[in-house]
C-alpha cells in the first residue's frame, strides 16, 4: 500500500515541489512556446562564384511551425527568448574542396553555428567528394530576426566545381525556442 512521505505522490519519482514542471489547466505539458524548420524537398545544384563568399541554400519546404514564420528559404522569429539552432547539409562536389556552413541572422553569419569540413572522396560515379556540415547551438534572438542557411567554399575555389545537394533530409534548418 502506497504511503505519501514528504509530500511525494505514487508516480514514483518524486520532484521537490519547486523543481515541477508547471502545467496548463488541461494538465498536459506546455510544450515549446515556439518552433520550426525548413527543408529542400528536390535536388538543388550550388554555383559557387568566390572563394570565402556565403551562398545561400534553398530550403522550400516548411516543417511545422509555431510563432516562427517561413518565406523565401528563410526562418522568421516571432517571440524573442533562448534558442537552439539546428542544421545539416550532405554536400556533394566534383573536386576536393573544402566547405563551410552557417546560418545568417538578418544577413550576418552566426559565428557560433559556422563549421567546414574538407570534403571525403567516395565511390560514386558523377559527383566524388561528400561532406556533412551540421551544427546546434544555443543563441539569443530577438522578435524579427530573419535566419538562413549558407553554404561557402573555403579559401580556395576549384575551377569548375560541380555542386550538388540532394533532397530531403540533406538540407534542414530548425529552431526551437528553449525558454518560456
Amino acid at each position: 500500500m502506497y504511503q505519501k512521505q514528504n509530500g511525494c505522490h505514487p508516480c514514483g519519482g518524486c520532484i521537490p515541489n519547486k523543481a515541477r514542471l508547471s502545467r496548463p489547466a488541461s494538465g498536459k505539458p506546455a510544450g515549446l512556446a515556439a518552433y520550426g524548420g525548413l527543408y529542400n524537398s528536390g535536388t538543388q545544384l550550388v554555383f559557387f562564384t568566390a572563394a570565402d563568399v556565403p551562398v545561400q541554400v534553398k530550403l522550400n519546404t516548411p516543417m511545422p511551425l509555431k510563432n516562427v514564420t517561413a518565406v523565401n528559404n528563410s526562418l522568421t522569429v516571432q517571440t524573442a527568448g533562448d534558442y537552439e539552432i539546428n542544421y545539416n547539409i550532405l554536400l556533394n562536389t566534383s573536386q576536393a574542396s573544402t566547405a563551410a556552413a552557417a546560418v545568417r541572422r538578418n544577413g550576418e553569419i552566426l559565428t557560433q553555428t559556422r563549421g567546414s569540413q574538407t570534403l571525403a572522396e567516395d565511390d560514386t560515379a558523377n559527383l566524388s567528394f561528400d561532406g556533412r556540415l551540421s551544427a546546434s547551438v544555443i543563441v539569443p534572438l530577438s522578435s524579427g530576426d530573419v535566419l538562413d542557411l549558407v553554404l561557402l567554399i573555403v579559401r580556395t575555389l576549384p575551377d569548375n566545381l560541380n555542386a550538388i545537394i540532394n533532397n530531403n533530409a540533406n538540407a534542414t534548418l530548425s529552431i526551437k525556442k528553449l525558454d518560456s
